[in-house]
């Protein structure tokens, strides 16, 4: 401790903080690595609850979309592989049960928080299916009244539309765009057998 005086006869007791400061420091950083370890062990194991609630609980977001992404592609191509007479059971929107079912049990807290992330990815296009995707899965399993009441739920609304609106225009005209690849190439396709056969026929002659 340490105390000073000044001519207002107060006197002014300091005590120095500095190492209380630095061991917190050093505590929330073993925390910290022990929690990132536990979200290791939790995906080395496919425990998908788990490493989800921790993701968010530690604030990673990138983190998150990394795992979203990983299981939504590891089930197209588990499906992929798949023969298409074999039965399979409905697929999960996020790529695995697990994870539709930790996100639609979520504290009003996470699911604001998750949203916030969702908002985030929605802004970049290589993003944007995943961002769809955990929207899709978030506007199935609650209610319109328990989404409008979270905090910021005025915010994310007006920042997720807009470029939502974007993303299923891109979208649209791909699938236009196909369509007219399709008939071109049946177009094709048919003057090429025209054109076999009257060069038949010519030779016939």
């Amino acid at each position: 401790f340490m105390a000073t005086g000044g001519t207002d006869s107060v006197i002014h007791i300091w005590k120095d903080t500095t190492q209380e400061e630095v061991d917190r420091m050093h505590q929330e950083e073993a925390r910290t690595l022990e929690q990132q370890q536990a979200l290791d062990n939790y995906l080395l194991v496919k425990d998908y609850r788990n490493a989800v609630s921790l993701a968010l609980s530690l604030d990673q977001p990138h983190r998150l979309r990394t795992i979203f992404q990983d299981v939504m592609m590891a089930a197209e191509n588990r499906h992929g592989a798949e023969s298409d007479d074999m039965p399979r059971a409905d697929d999960a929107i996020l790529g695995n049960a697990a994870i539709d079912k930790v996100v639609g049990t979520l504290s009003p807290e996470q699911l604001d928080r998750l949203l916030g992330y969702v908002r985030s990815w929605n802004t970049n296009g290589r993003f944007a299916r995943v961002a769809q995707a955990t929207l899709y899965c978030v506007l199935t399993q609650y209610s319109s009244e328990t989404i409008l009441a979270l905090p910021s739920a005025k915010e994310l609304i007006a920042a997720l539309q807009p470029y939502s609106e974007r993303h299923f225009s891109r979208l649209d005209g791909l699938l236009t765009g196909s369509f007219i690849v399709d008939y071109t190439l049946h177009a094709m396709d048919a003057v090429g057998s025209l054109d076999a056969d009257r060069t038949d026929m010519d030779e016939s002659y």
